[in-house]
């Protein structure tokens, strides 16, 4: 989403290695240019007519009852490699203060439109200095700290809390496809609620195999965490959330479950039926399933659970994506 253009301080990604389980990287930033359509005089812009694309955007997400984007505010050394807050990638305590002025209108402008703000704190590859799926030891420069409560990590999270932490509807997840330990969870998880004076919903987010490893030391009293993010197969959205609802509710604080990414992860949720000429249908293990089962077991799977709602992912293979 911060990928954009029309913000100061922005550059495409350095990388052109597409990485196993990923798109291809593309060496360009989003113009959202079918979008400048649904601007509306009124709506804002800054430096003069920028902003009109991403502005645009929102709008036509919350004329189609979308209610919730997520973005990464920090990127450097991940998929994208093309989002940081600060005055350049690697200087991560000078912060770009025109830059965060221009996400600010955006945020503001989408709190306006109803949208609540998913802000994912870290991704996978830069949350610590541990290695993929594995958590294999190494060191990661883009890492805040390594992944523990240092410096750098207590000036981000300052620093958004300061800034945007007066938007009406937002959650902070400490990670996607997280691995920090959870010593490393609780610390950072801790600080998020001691520093920021609205009571907002914590949560995490991990790998679908790795759940029943990650979650139940974060549970009741064992962290700050009010939430997971879930990442799942479409089909398996029902058993997962159940599954964390009910375990929460046993620990003593029940948990805001929320199903955030759908697997698998080349495919995700299909487009709709002729959008750029895709058939709208998708491929798992051998079966072809579309938007109405996904709006069947995953949406109303998630619903009927108890869990709080649905964000929906676009597969890295698909002609738009994640």
């Amino acid at each position: 989403l911060l990928a954009y253009a029309d913000f100061d301080g922005t550059a495409p990604g350095g990388s052109e290695v597409q990485r196993p389980g990923e798109a291809k990287p593309r060496p360009v930033l989003h113009e959202y240019a079918p979008h400048r359509d649904d601007w509306q005089p009124g709506d804002p812009t800054w430096r003069g007519e920028r902003g009109k694309g991403l502005i645009g955007a929102l709008n036509y997400l919350a004329g189609k009852g979308v209610n919730s984007v997520s973005f990464l505010p920090y990127n450097a050394g991940g998929d994208g490699d093309n989002v940081w807050p600060f005055v350049s990638r690697n200087d991560k305590r000078h912060w770009d203060c025109s830059k965060l002025d221009q996400w600010g209108i955006v945020f503001d402008h989408a709190t306006a439109r109803g949208l609540h703000l998913h802000f994912k704190l870290q991704e996978n590859e830069i949350d610590d200095d541990r290695l993929g799926h594995e958590a294999q030891a190494g060191r990661v420069l883009e890492s805040l700290d390594g992944g523990r409560l240092g410096p750098e990590r207590r000036l981000y999270c300052r620093e958004l809390i300061a800034r945007f932490g007066p938007n009406l509807a937002l959650n902070w997840n400490l990670g996607e496809e997280n691995t920090q330990s959870p010593d490393e969870v609780r610390e950072m998880a801790g600080y998020l609620r001691r520093i920021d004076p609205y009571p907002r919903n914590i949560v995490i987010h991990t790998f679908p195999d790795q759940q029943d490893r990650v979650y139940p030391p974060l549970l009741g009293e064992g962290s700050a965490l009010t939430g997971a993010s879930l990442q799942n197969s479409w089909n398996n959205a029902h058993q997962r959330t159940l599954k964390w609802v009910r375990e929460s509710a046993r620990a003593g604080r029940p948990w805001v479950v929320a199903n955030d990414e759908q697997n698998p992860a080349n495919m995700g949720v299909p487009p709709d039926p002729g959008y750029q000429g895709h058939s709208g249908e998708a491929r798992q293990g051998g079966r072809t399933y579309t938007l109405h089962d996904i709006r069947k077991l995953c949406l109303w799977g998630t619903l009927m659970a108890g869990g709080a709602g649905v964000e929906y992912y676009f597969g890295y293979q698909l002609p738009e994506n994640d």
